[in-house]
Parts: structure tokens; sequence; C-alpha cells
């Protein structure tokens, strides 16, 4: 990338877009061919709003940087590839990790905020978490990683605003594991007082979410009639 990168200054948009980087996101060094790369895609059915309309435009607005969300990797995924070694170098100083990302650690500037950890945990779940409705009515918000710390860090987080999540871990079969299996972290809010204050204190920024959320008979029965909208993320002016 020959454009000259932007290094903004500590915000919750950074903090968020951190938190997507955690989640669909990895950054990779390959110092024998001098590479810096930034990659993070999503699933092309569901995610190209969400690359168009939400993460081009951040790193646009954070770092100068224009990049066309693209179909990658044989047509697999949808998002962004970005090559730039002062983006890479800057996010790595503010505290990211170079993948792989066995154990994902809270930059310290996010941990000791709590806004910014907020807008951390949203980029975290619109990109690993996803919004449920048993009946169409009963809603359940459920984010896995492979990453056991990063779970604790959220269930703590979330414990500290009052939050009762549950939090479990099981194997699941991986032939490039030579235990046979991966271990997943998983967490769950249920129920309507959990769902109700993420949405106050966490909200959503995609638009599948915002969309499934909209057309579940929990929100048209409960929410709806209050003239609740799910907090949508807006860059900073």
């Amino acid at each position: 990338m020959k454009n000259e990168v932007k290094f903004p200054s500590l915000n919750p948009d950074l903090a968020y877009l951190c938190g997507v980087l955690a989640g669909d996101g990895y950054i990779k060094i390959r110092h024998t061919k001098n590479e810096y790369h930034i990659f993070c895609a999503g699933n092309p059915q569901d995610e190209q709003e969400y690359y168009q309309s939400i993460i081009a435009p951040l790193f646009k607005k954070l770092f100068f940087v224009k990049v066309k969300p693209r179909l990658l990797s044989s047509n697999r995924l949808y998002g962004v590839s970005i090559y730039s070694k002062q983006l890479v170098e800057y996010l790595l100083s503010i505290g990211l990790q170079e993948s792989p990302k066995i154990e994902i650690k809270v930059p310290l500037w996010i941990k000791n905020n709590v806004n910014y950890s907020s807008f951390y945990i949203r980029g975290i779940a619109d990109t690993d978490f996803c919004y449920k409705f048993r009946n169409g009515k009963y809603p359940i918000i459920s984010g896995c990683s492979r990453s056991k710390n990063i779970i604790k860090e959220i269930d703590f987080f979330l414990r500290s605003k009052g939050f009762k999540p549950t939090i479990c871990e099981y194997g699941v079969p991986d032939k490039r594991n030579e235990k046979g299996f991966t271990v997943i972290n998983r967490i769950d809010l249920n129920g309507n007082n959990n769902f109700e204050q993420w949405m106050k204190l966490i909200g959503t920024s995609h638009p599948k979410n915002i969309t499934k959320i909209k057309q579940s008979i929990y929100f048209k029965e409960k929410l709806a009639g209050d003239g609740f909208e799910p907090p949508i993320f807006t860059l900073q002016s």
C-alpha cells in the first residue's frame, strides 16, 4: 500500500475495529518477503453489506486507507485484504496480536475503559457471535472462540455490569490437531434481561443482526411498542 497511513488517537471506533480483527481478522508478518498483511473476512452470503457499509469506511475514517471489500480465498470469504507495514506495526503497537491467535488478550487501553470495552466486545460479537430467538420469542446471544482467555475476559466484564452469562468448553473434531479435536470456548446470554441490557450497553452494527432482531416476534411484541431501536454503530465525526 503506497498511501501514507494516518495514526488516530485511541477512540471507540478504533476499539471496535480491534474487536473485529480479534474476531474475524488476522495480522501476519513474513519477514523473508518483507510482507505485512492484514486480512479480515466473513461469509459472502450474509456479510457483504457489513464489510461495504461498516468495515471499509472504518479503515478510511481511522487510517485514510481506502480498501474495497471483495471475494477472497477462492470466493469462500468476503472482506478486506491489506498489505501495509505502517498499519501492521501500528496495530501491533496498540496491543493487537500477530496470528496465530492462540490466546487473545484485550489491549490494556481498552480493558481499562468501560466505553472502549463495550465497543471492543461489539466488534468481536459482530464477527464471532450469533443472535437467536427460540420460537421467535426467547432471545439468546452466543459466542464461541478457541481462545479461553477472551471468553473469560468478556464474561468478567459482563458480570461486572450485571449480566448473567454462562460459559462452557467442548471439543470439536479437528484432523489438523494432533489430539484429533480442538477445544472451543463458548459464552451464552439467555433471556430478556440479558438481551435488553446487551442492546443498551453493547449493541450491534451488523446489518444481518439488526434484521434478525427486527424480524423476531420478540421485537415486534415487546420492544417495537416501546420505540426500541438496536444501537447502531456510526463513525464518529
